[in-house]
């Protein structure tokens, strides 16, 4: 664990594993996806897990996905 300014953050996190039928239509339809529950999550396809936010909507998801993206660059 690293402390930096009095936050603890965990090195490794734990991700949830994307189960393999919903990975494919990922690979198909795009990364934001229903999870087994009817939850919007964002989809790492590379490592195969799902991102830990919970979106209301896919449009929200696809919102916050686009705002990750703006924000790298």
């Amino acid at each position: 664990m690293i402390i930096l300014r009095d936050k603890t953050f965990s090195i490794k996190e734990t991700r949830e594993k994307v189960p393999k039928d919903i990975l494919e239509k990922a690979n198909r339809d795009g990364v934001v996806q229903q999870d087994r529950e009817g939850r919007w999550r964002i989809i790492n396809r590379k490592k195969g897990v799902y991102w830990n936010q919970i979106y209301s909507s896919k449009e929200r998801g696809q919102a916050a996905l686009a705002a990750y993206h703006a924000n790298r660059h």
